[in-house]
């Protein structure tokens, strides 16, 4: 693979990621909309903060990019640094961020009922439907 390709395709992975980083953020700030309104019924996903994971693209698509234009400076050098930074980051906030979401709708008044409609899933978390009062 040439130099050219590796870095359109890691560009395009990094467009990809985008969106998938701004999903989860968009979502809980719907949900923590729903609670403030006092809303029956909340959908949560547990595993849905796992998704920032994709923010690993974005930083090496970054550090490709200000690499190139910076030979020897601070990015290039700390390279690993900062991408293993972003890793552990994101594996400490991605539960924390859902043990933290389900503590404020159980602390709110919801209850959290099973989502008949789960599948079974290989991936990360459990969708539960969150109720004023009881399931």
């Amino acid at each position: 693979m040439t130099s050219h390709t590796k870095n359109v395709t890691l560009f395009i992975l990094a467009l990809f990621a985008v969106p998938t980083c701004i999903y989860p953020l968009y979502e809980g700030t719907i949900i923590l909309q729903q609670i403030k309104v006092g809303a029956i019924e909340v959908n949560f996903d547990t595993g849905m903060f796992y998704l920032t994971f994709a923010s690993l693209f974005i930083t090496l698509c970054a550090g490709e990019f200000f690499g190139l234009r910076s030979r020897g400076g601070f990015i290039e050098r700390n390279a690993g640094a900062i991408l293993i930074s972003n890793f552990i980051a994101v594996a400490i906030l991605a539960p924390a961020l859902s043990f933290g979401m389900v503590y404020y709708l159980e602390s709110s008044g919801y209850t959290k009922c099973d989502d008949p409609a789960e599948i079974s899933r290989v991936s990360r978390g459990k969708s539960y439907i969150f109720r004023l009062g009881d399931c």
